[in-house]
């Protein structure tokens, strides 16, 4: 008996990545019906035949129906058999998200050339603002962000740069076919500045999210679409999955990480002191560059003064303060010239230095001229403690209070010494 056979097989809403199968399961259900002495090399033939569908785009958590059937003819009468329907609601397996902190930063070998879709921030009053155009420090014309341009993950920033962040989470990846958003929370300490960063997702069903806001280092109200930062303090960047609580994460930078030279009695800043840094391959003095990462800056200032680079911006030291803003990754060391009646390098130990009232201090590998490396960048974050060497009376006077108000009493530590 000739028998004449068109296989169908019926999906319905799908969901991306999800692969029917069981498919010849339910074609042998519904050929048991049928008879014929070509049965058995028809069913291998045919069940070697029958192709996997792949169900295409829908959204999460929309059912998934798919029947099988079978048409065929006995002596000339059309047959038709469907088997059971088969339904599967798709789920979102949960991933565990990453986030970094990226700088605009072409000298690093390490930088990548990465898409920065358009960004907008959130406001006080819940809605949404594009951000506007960035700057690099000093430039007069903004960064161009429709071409791709070379980021690398950063420890540091300097103050009124742009801050790019990326943060990688599939899950987040709702809808393959379309570019989806997500927040982060940026806080910057000194200011107490909070900004809410939307970040654009790369591109259609690529989970990588990215986003860039201005810093800068005049004070600005919260919600704007500026980070008012602070130098020598930090930015925290956290972002929460919205669908799993549990998934939270946060990535901190530092900003314009400058030095303090200190007394080690008294732990009080020490204006006047001269710091150089020094290339340590060449035993020259460095190389070192402005805000701008073009003006020339000086590799010695005087710990508390003003400096102005080549490009005529100008850095106010605060209280035993200095600053390189920026230097080629290389090893490095500082020299110091302190003031009259000081030494250098201290003899005291960091535990004790520890204890005194500016601490903590940055100490370590470079505080007493060793060698430290540095990668492309803010220089250095490297306080240095000095000993005070000379003889009489020794005086300090420090107040309990950083802030006082307007008839508010303000008590003070007088600490006499006779060395």
């Amino acid at each position: 008996m000739l028998k004449t056979w068109h296989i169908e097989q019926t999906l319905f809403a799908g969901s991306a990545f999800v692969i029917f199968r069981g498919l010849a399961k339910q074609l042998r259900a519904a050929a048991r019906t049928l008879r014929g002495a070509l049965w058995p090399a028809f069913v291998g033939g045919l069940l070697g035949a029958v192709l996997i569908p792949v169900a295409q785009a829908s959204s999460h958590g929309v059912d998934i129906s798919n029947t099988a059937q079978i048409s065929y003819s006995i002596a000339g009468f059309p047959q038709t058999r469907f088997s059971n329907t088969v339904t599967t609601t798709p789920t979102v397996v949960r991933t565990a998200a990453t986030i970094s902190v990226l700088r605009y930063w072409p000298p690093n070998p390490a930088a990548s050339a990465t898409t920065v879709p358009p960004s907008s921030y959130q406001t006080s009053g819940g809605g949404s603002v594009p951000v506007g155009d960035v700057y690099l420090p000093g430039a007069a014309s903004p960064l161009n962000l429709s071409v791709p341009v070379p980021l690398a993950a950063a420890s540091v920033i300097l103050g009124g740069e742009p801050i790019f962040v990326q943060v990688r989470d599939p899950d987040q990846n709702l809808d393959p076919g379309a570019i989806e958003t997500l927040v982060v929370v940026l806080r910057a300490d000194g200011t107490d500045d909070m900004e809410i960063l939307v970040l654009t997702e790369s591109g259609p069903d690529t989970g990588i999210f990215v986003g860039v806001m201005q810093t800068s280092t005049a004070p600005s109200s919260a919600q704007n679409g500026v980070l008012s930062v602070q130098g020598n303090k930090g930015i925290t960047a956290t972002y929460t999955d919205p669908a799993d609580g549990s998934d939270s994460i946060a990535a901190t930078v530092l900003v314009d990480p400058l030095g303090i030279v200190f007394d080690s009695r008294s732990g009080l800043p020490v204006d006047g002191a001269q710091v150089t840094l020094i290339d340590a391959d060449s035993g020259l003095p460095a190389n070192v560059l402005g805000l701008d990462g073009v003006s020339s800056y000086p590799a010695t200032v005087i710990t508390g003064s003003s400096v102005t680079d080549s490009g005529g911006t100008v850095y106010n030291l605060p209280p035993g303060g200095f600053q390189f803003p920026s230097v080629l990754p290389g090893n490095y060391r500082l020299e110091v010239t302190p003031p009259v009646d000081y030494s250098f390098p201290s003899t005291v130990g960091d535990a004790d230095l520890q204890l005194l009232a500016g601490a903590p201090y940055a100490l370590g590998t470079g505080s007493r001229g060793e060698v430290f490396v540095v990668a492309p960048g803010p220089a250095v974050n490297v306080d240095v403690p000095i000993d005070p060497s000379g003889t009489g009376l020794f005086v300090a006077k420090v107040a309990r209070k950083s802030v006082a108000g307007i008839g508010d009493f303000v008590p003070y530590d007088i600490t006499l010494e006779n060395s």
